[in-house]
């Protein structure tokens, strides 16, 4: 009885750690049924998909909340159904509100604890996702003064002449 108590205080903590963890966690966390359901998710990922003035999520449909619907419904479909895909990361735009923001998602398929894969039927995915907003946005400037005149917004004379090499080739 006593090695039962411990391993029963023993898992206790461990589960108010790893909630704790979870809870207070930057970066939003999700997992995803095989409908493609958000089931649970952390304080930061609700505030992440919350519109201004609202305080619920949109949709429980995870999908949805990102811009490519289609193709994200194909990314979570893969990763059930391969039983090779380890973790899959991905950059994807999506609307909250009226703002657009930038998100670097992380997709794994959750394994249970003897490492045996679910099958297919009821596997679940967990998303972790960060705001990558403003790194996306100072990219397209860089992108942008790379390739165009400060003044004018033409074209420079190197992307313009790969425009038309693109044109005339392709």
């Amino acid at each position: 009885f006593n090695v039962e108590r411990d391993l029963r205080v023993q898992t206790q903590t461990l589960e108010s750690k790893f909630r704790l963890i979870f809870e207070q966690a930057s970066a939003g966390i999700c997992l995803v049924d095989d409908k493609d359901t958000i089931t649970t998710f952390n304080p930061a990922f609700a505030a992440y998909f919350t519109p201004q003035g609202s305080d619920k999520i949109s949709t429980m449909s995870f999908p949805t909340l990102l811009a490519n619907t289609e193709k994200l419904q194909l990314l979570l479909r893969e990763i059930r159904n391969k039983s090779n895909v380890g973790q899959v990361a991905l950059d994807i735009e999506c609307k909250v509100g009226d703002t657009q923001k930038w998100m670097h998602c992380l997709f794994a398929k959750v394994t249970d604890q003897r490492e045996q894969q679910r099958n297919a039927s009821n596997s679940i995915i967990e998303v972790i996702l960060y705001d990558v907003t403003e790194r996306a946005e100072r990219e397209l400037q860089t992108r942008f003064e790379a390739d165009h005149d400060l003044l004018t917004h033409l074209f420079n004379r190197r992307s313009g002449e790969k425009k038309l090499h693109k044109m005339l080739f392709f």
